[in-house]
């Protein structure tokens, strides 16, 4: 199983957390891409993104067609309803970091709407899946050491601006260590809500844990799913 993460490709990453300063400080922001385009076919957002962009490689450019949703083993489709459990240990969390993105996005264009400033990184991108104000992604990163938490700042900033404007489609736990263990916070406020709980690269210690709490808050086996 292969996943690419388009926001940690280098001039992607950094384009989101220019939108991230222009939007802190109020000020609006666009950015247009030629190696990336976003075309919809029959209601799905699809990228086509030259290989060089994200693989160094010599070879001849053969473009990748990434079709949605956003990661792997996520049932986000159009009006998506219920909450969506991400519990990923280190390298892991990039499986969830576009889908991460895509909602600071939206959120960041949404909050532009009521401060009367336009944010845009890729010009028309639909955000139609994200319109339910009963979806929300719930992620948790679990991590060693607070140096090896990749992609902390876009998901901290995809936090903030969630809390901030009330947007309630976002949260994010970030365990270091030995708070690895204590993952109930993730799962408290939405007991019965819960349409998917994706679990990846956890040691067995914090499986045995996330179980746990699958039967304490009666999460359907079915809703579950360990990478």
């Amino acid at each position: 199983m292969y996943a690419a993460q388009f926001s940690f490709n280098t001039s992607l990453n950094k384009n989101h957390m220019e939108l991230i300063k222009a939007f802190r400080n109020k000020e609006s922001f666009e950015t247009k891409y030629d190696d990336i385009n976003t075309i919809y076919k029959d209601g799905i957002e699809v990228l086509t993104v030259s290989s060089d962009t994200l693989l160094d490689t010599k070879q001849e450019k053969p473009s990748l067609i990434v079709k949605g949703p956003y990661g792997i083993g996520i049932p986000l489709q159009k009006q998506t309803e219920g909450v969506i459990i991400g519990i990923m240990h280190g390298l892991a969390i990039g499986l969830f970091i576009d889908l991460t993105t895509y909602i600071l996005r939206r959120n960041i264009q949404r909050a532009g709407k009521l401060l009367k400033k336009s944010y845009t990184v890729f010009g028309n991108e639909n955000f139609s899946r994200l319109d339910n104000e009963n979806f929300k992604l719930v992620l948790v990163g679990l991590h060693e050491s607070r140096e090896e938490a990749i992609g902390h700042d876009l998901c901290v900033e995809t936090d903030k601006v969630a809390k901030e404007f009330m947007f309630g489609n976002f949260e994010y736990y970030e365990k270091i260590g030995d708070d690895c263990n204590n993952l109930e916070d993730a799962f408290r406020d939405h007991a019965n809500l819960v349409v998917s709980l994706v679990v990846c690269a956890t040691p067995k210690r914090i499986a045995d844990v996330v179980q746990k709490l699958t039967l304490q808050y009666e999460i359907k086996q079915s809703n579950v799913m360990y990478l």
